[in-house]
């Protein structure tokens, strides 16, 4: 699956709930790190289900260990240190 970041539609991939916990966070949460930037836009099924690839993956998985090393311990929110990057 190609996410090009603007929503389109696309055939494969996992829908939110499935992304959610293998990444080990609420369907909540990764809605919020699409619409704060975070994550980029999920492509769409045709019925216009999120779908999310291993790009995403790999990219929630960078999220979740940057909250939970140092930068966390420095006082800085995940969604600056990303911005930084």
């Amino acid at each position: 699956m190609e996410n090009s970041g603007l929503g389109s539609v696309v055939m494969d991939g996992r829908r939110i709930g499935e992304f959610a916990a293998l990444t080990g966070v609420s369907a909540d949460t990764v809605r919020y790190y699409e619409k704060v930037r975070l994550l980029p836009r999920a492509g769409r099924n045709a019925v216009g289900y999120r779908l999310y690839d291993d790009d995403d993956l790999e990219r929630m998985q960078f999220i979740r260990q940057a909250q939970t090393h140092s930068y966390q311990a420095s006082g800085k929110s995940i969604t600056k240190v990303i911005r930084l990057t």
